[in-house]
C-alpha cells in the first residue's frame, strides 16, 4: 500500500499545486474582498496548457514541458512576469497564475527527473 502511494504522489503534487494551492495564493496576495476570483483567474491560467496540443506525442510524461512548449519557454516566463506590473489586479492574477503554473511544472521535472 505505501509504495502505490509514492507513485501517486508526484500526481497528487501536481495537481494540488495547480488547482489547490492558487486559494492559499490568492487569500495571501489579494485579500478578502477579492482572493476567491483571484484563485479563479489563477486556475483559469492553467489554459496555458493549450501549447501542448502543438506537440507530438501531446504528453509524454518522459518531456518537461519548461522549455519545449511556448507558453512554457523563458520567454513566456518573461511576460508573465511584466504582466505582474500592470496595475489591474485581475491581470495580476492570471500572471501570477501562470507564474504558479510553471513553477509546479518545473517542480514536476525535478521530481520526475526529467529536468
Amino acid at each position: 500500500m505505501v509504495p502505490a502511494l509514492f507513485t501517486l504522489l508526484p500526481t497528487l503534487i501536481h495537481y494540488g499545486f495547480h488547482f489547490l494551492a492558487p486559494f492559499a495564493l490568492a487569500r495571501l496576495f489579494f485579500g478578502r474582498k477579492r482572493w476567491l476570483m483571484a484563485a479563479g483567474l489563477m486556475i483559469l491560467a492553467n489554459a496555458i496548457d493549450a501549447d501542448h496540443l502543438l506537440a507530438t506525442p501531446v504528453f509524454d510524461p518522459n518531456r518537461c514541458s519548461l522549455g519545449f512548449h511556448p507558453l512554457h519557454s523563458g520567454l513566456a516566463a518573461a511576460a508573465y512576469t511584466a504582466a505582474l506590473l500592470v496595475p489591474n489586479w485581475k491581470i495580476r492574477a492570471l500572471a501570477l497564475g501562470a507564474l504558479w503554473h510553471l513553477a509546479t511544472d518545473g517542480l514536476d521535472c525535478i521530481i520526475q527527473g526529467t529536468w
